[in-house]
């Protein structure tokens, strides 16, 4: 669902308004909203601006999860904190006697702290999509964006999936996913906390490193050695009758008992019981220790854990199975799509989700290079391409791939600015039919294009020369 709105910026804070159409009268619930502080939602504000009402998101230093993860991968613990927190703020709101399907669930208008990465939703009271409509978005969206090498976060998404797109959910069943989820993930680290056999030495498992991923989700799962029956006769018995009878029976051949063994019939049978006495012994020892052996077993496949979780639910539910080329996938006008479940489809699934050996990495020559993480200088002997950018300094940092975001966040901008006027998202640039834009995203202190500010999700083109402003910090686009 996409909603008419406009930014609006002012000396302090950041907005989303929206006009309010014409010919709603609001209810008890723009009271309630506006009154309260509800934890997870928006805060709103009512203005009158020539004649015409409209509604006043406050998003100062927030960020749309939809942006959020343009280019970065969602880990399990992300995707299950983000439905955590979404399913805390719709109990709030209903709570507080507000009518939940009219929170907007699209990706676009769901915001997070970049820091804290708590959500914040917007109570749209004129919303006229389904909230499970939107719901199957927002599951879509996770499919999309989950990382790639975390399997974990892929069943997540996916039973997630599966929920939101049942007739009649409600919000218990989504907690019951996330509970489950994280009670899972604790007895994992539990397991892994203890201590595991390997090779005649003792280690513990949670020191095992780059372990496959199959192996990662039952890391300390030992076979136990098989038991003998109760109910059957134990091994010690027999095995001490059959020696004894054979004992006996050479014994006998030697002559030491006086009035047995004298004629050559006694001793050939004699001979005879002590050689299959001996013979019986040594096969029942033999089998003995074979079933006493444990077993080796391959560690479980994902997929092979996921049918069998598969085979408890309904028939309809088996045909939503969501195709592994949905992930990540690189292009963004794909959508999720439905068919059979097969083998074939869940190794495909899963094929993708075993981590990569990752590309050896160039040695750090500088400090700058770790200061700077993802952008890469270039020295000043090397021919400067285009799509580039120039500080002050004269020091050149190289655009190299789309959405290039720029702020003070090193763990999500790719060129980081370490200036308190630069936002810790500030702003981005991106690519259209071989034209380059670059966006404000919803910093304090604004982006400047050749000294005019972009105003809200204004896209400005870009062109050779010219100077951007970020904050305080100057740029020049070559």
């Amino acid at each position: 669902m996409e909603i008419k709105h406009e930014f609006i910026r002012t000396a302090t804070r950041n907005y989303i308004s929206i006009e309010k159409p014409s010919g709603y009268e609001d209810d008890y619930q723009m009271a309630m909203i506006m009154e309260n502080d509800i934890k997870g939602l928006l805060k709103i504000e009512e203005r009158m601006i020539d004649g015409k009402e409209y509604l006043y998101y406050d998003i100062s230093s927030l960020q749309p999860i939809q942006r959020m993860y343009e280019h970065k991968g969602l880990s399990s613990d992300e995707i299950k904190n983000t439905v955590r927190n979404m399913i805390k703020a719709l109990k709030e709101a209903d709570d507080h006697m507000l009518d939940i399907t009219n929170i907007v669930l699209s990706p676009l208008y769901i915001y997070t702290d970049p820091d804290d990465r708590n959500i914040y939703m917007m109570f749209y009271p004129y919303n006229t999509d389904s909230g499970s409509n939107e719901m199957t978005e927002l599951a879509e969206f996770f499919l999309e964006r989950i990382e790639r090498s975390d399997a974990d976060a892929a069943v997540f998404a996916y039973k997630f999936y599966q929920t939101v797109r049942k007739d009649n959910y409600v919000l218990a069943d989504l907690e019951a996913i996330v509970d489950e989820s994280f009670a899972s993930k604790e007895r994992e680290r539990s397991n892994a906390s203890g201590i595991k056999e390997k090779g005649g030495g003792l280690f513990r498992a949670d020191e095992q490193v780059n372990r496959p991923v199959g192996e990662a989700i039952n890391i300390c799962k030992r076979t136990p050695a098989k038991k003998v029956d109760d109910k059957k006769i134990p091994f010690a018995v027999i095995a001490g009758l059959l020696a004894v009878s054979a004992v006996v029976c050479l014994l006998v051949l030697s002559g030491v008992f006086p009035n047995v063994g004298k004629n050559p019939g006694q001793k050939i049978v004699a001979a005879a019981l002590a050689v299959s006495f001996l013979v019986a012994l040594i096969v029942f020892t033999v089998d003995h220790i074979r079933k006493c052996r444990p077993e080796k077993q391959d560690d479980p496949k994902p997929q092979d854990l996921f049918l069998q979780q598969e085979s408890s639910r309904p028939e309809s539910s088996k045909e939503d199975i969501v195709r592994s080329d949905i992930l990540r996938s690189d292009n963004p006008d794909q959508k999720v799509s439905d068919q059979k479940v097969s083998d074939q489809n869940f190794d495909s699934f899963f094929s993708d989700l075993t981590p990569k050996a990752p590309a050896p990495k160039a040695p750090v020559t500088s400090t700058e290079d770790i200061t700077f993480g993802k952008t890469v200088f270039l020295s000043e002997d090397d021919e400067a391409p285009d799509n580039i950018l120039e500080d002050k300094k004269g020091k050149e940092y190289k655009i190299d791939h789309f959405p290039f975001l720029i702020g003070k966040m090193s763990d999500s901008a790719d060129l980081v600015l370490n200036d308190r006027t630069v936002s810790r998202i500030h702003a981005r640039i991106t690519t259209e039919n071989d034209h380059y834009f670059i966006q404000d995203c919803n910093s304090t202190n604004g982006t400047f294009l050749n000294g005019m500010e972009l105003k809200g999700d204004e896209m400005a083109m870009l062109s050779k020369n010219d100077e951007i402003e970020i904050g305080h910090v100057k740029l020049s686009y070559r």
